[in-house]
């Protein structure tokens, strides 16, 4: 039997909007040309369902979240990871997002949060976090097994940590942040 009908999905990712034109480009090319192959071209129609858009973190931004995550966690627990088309809402919460939430200027920093406890971590093949990185289940794997306590108490910290470094402490009379004398003291009634 053949089929009178298929249906292709495709997900592409990429570190700049114009990548992802010509992988959409391409994709639709593909399919064209591979109808036009055939004994008897088949009528195509090529979708676009959605797209997200690239994220692209601040430098200024990131530099600044990374330099409060070492202070907070220790130089040991920060480091650096390469650029990721990993994520499809991020940039939404971004300048990105201006066709959703108005502000077209907001600017953001993106960082990844280790979700694997101790035992898992020694239990992983291979020496070196890149080798046993490969070996771990990824965050959407069925076998994804996250150390929940550490996860959530971590990743709320660094969420935390980041929002203070950027916004500060606000003075409650002024709206403004406070000078870093009024943000250690901690609360007092008055």
């Amino acid at each position: 039997m053949i089929a009178t009908h298929a249906e292709l999905h495709v997900r592409a990712r990429a570190f700049s909007e114009a990548a992802l034109d010509r992988a959409a480009a391409a994709v639709e090319r593909v399919v064209r040309a591979e109808a036009a192959a055939a004994a008897l071209p088949p009528q195509v129609t090529v979708t676009l369902l959605s797209r997200s858009g690239v994220t692209l973190p601040d430098p200024d931004v990131t530099a600044a979240v990374r330099s409060a995550h070492r202070a907070q966690f220790g130089a040991a627990r920060v480091t650096g990871w390469p650029g990721s088309p990993a994520t499809e809402d991020f940039p939404l919460l971004t300048g990105s997002g201006a066709h959703l939430h108005g502000r077209p200027g907001i600017r953001g920093a993106y960082w990844m949060l280790g979700a694997t406890g101790p035992a898992q971590w020694a239990a992983a093949t291979g020496s070196g976090a890149a080798v046993k990185l490969g070996f771990l289940p990824a965050n959407h794997s069925p076998r994804f097994l996250p150390s929940v306590r550490l996860t959530l108490e971590t990743g709320t910290a660094a969420l935390v940590t980041a929002a203070l470094a950027r916004l500060g402490t606000p003075d409650a009379t002024h709206g403004e942040p406070a000078p870093a004398e009024r943000r250690t003291r901690g609360t007092q009634a008055h």
